[in-house]
C-alpha cells in the first residue's frame, strides 16, 4: 500500500504537533485538531472532500470543501468525460499508518457554524486518482457521491453498512458537479468506529455494477453494527 509522506499540524488553543512519515508521493500538511471520538452505528456516511486537483509535492489541507468557502470550479457546457467506473480508470488507496480528524461541522439557525456542535473523529486519510485518459465524472456535491463502506462480519461475507449520498436520494441543488483530469486525484477521509470486533474494511465507490473497491483495512467494530445497519430500507 502507498503511504503518504505527512507532516501533521495541530491548530487552535491545542499546543502544535508536528509529525513527519516518509515521504511518498507528496507529503501532507493537514491542518486540524485533535481526534477525540469514534462513530456509532449509522445508516448514511459522508465522505467530505479536502482536495482535488494534481498530485503535487506538498498538498495543504484543513477545513472540508463547503459550497459558502469554497470556489465552485466551472467548466465548458458541453465537453467529454466519462461516467463509467472500474479498476481500469480509478484507484482508491486508504492511508491508515496514521491518525487524522474528520471535522464534523453543525450549524446554527443563523447558519453559523455552531463550535459546540464540532465533532472530531479519528479518521483516515484516502485518495481516489483518475488514472485514465479521461476526465472522469465523480457525483454531485463537495462530498464523493457514489461511495459507501463494507465490512466482512464473521461468516466472511462483504457487507454494506451505509447506504451513499446517492442512494440516499440526496439533493444536490446547489451543489457543484466534481470532475478530475486524467491524473487528477480527490482526497478524502474516512471515519473509523470503535469495537472489539476486528475485521476487513474496503471502501466502493461507483454505482450498479460498475464499481471500484479500494485497498483492505482493518476496522474494529461492535458486533450489533450488523443487525443495525440494514441498507436495504
Amino acid at each position: 500500500m502507498r503511504r503518504l509522506g505527512l507532516i501533521f499540524l495541530i491548530s487552535g488553543c491545542v499546543k502544535p504537533r508536528i509529525s513527519s512519515l516518509k515521504v511518498a508521493d507528496f507529503v501532507l500538511v493537514d491542518t486540524s485538531q485533535p481526534a477525540t471520538e469514534y462513530l456509532h452505528m449509522q445508516r448514511s456516511m459522508d465522505y467530505p472532500i479536502y482536495y482535488t486537483g494534481p498530485v503535487k509535492d506538498t498538498i495543504n489541507i484543513g477545513q472540508r470543501y463547503e459550497r459558502r468557502r469554497t470556489p465552485i470550479p466551472r467548466w465548458p457546457e458541453i465537453f467529454p468525460v466519462s461516467y463509467t467506473y472500474s479498476d481500469k480508470n480509478l484507484r482508491i488507496e486508504v492511508d491508515t499508518s496514521f491518525d487524522a480528524n474528520c471535522l464534523e461541522e453543525h450549524y446554527s439557525k443563523d447558519w453559523e457554524i455552531d463550535p459546540d456542535l464540532t465533532r472530531n473523529y479519528h479518521a483516515s486519510v484516502f485518495t481516489i486518482q483518475n488514472i485514465s485518459d479521461s476526465i472522469i465524472c465523480m457525483g454531485e456535491t463537495f462530498s464523493i457521491y457514489y461511495m459507501h463502506r463494507e465490512l466482512k462480519n464473521r461468516q466472511g461475507q462483504w457487507i454494506q453498512m451505509e447506504k451513499s449520498l446517492s442512494q440516499e436520494l440526496f439533493c444536490g441543488t446547489g451543489q457543484p458537479t466534481i470532475y478530475i483530469k486524467p491524473g487528477e486525484m480527490i482526497l478524502s477521509k474516512v471515519k473509523h468506529y470503535k469495537g472489539t470486533f476486528k475485521t476487513d474494511c474496503r471502501l466502493v465507490f461507483g454505482r450498479n455494477d460498475r464499481v471500484v473497491y479500494s485497498n483492505v483495512f482493518s476496522e474494529f467494530v461492535d458486533d450489533k453494527i450488523f443487525s443495525f445497519n440494514d441498507t436495504e430500507n
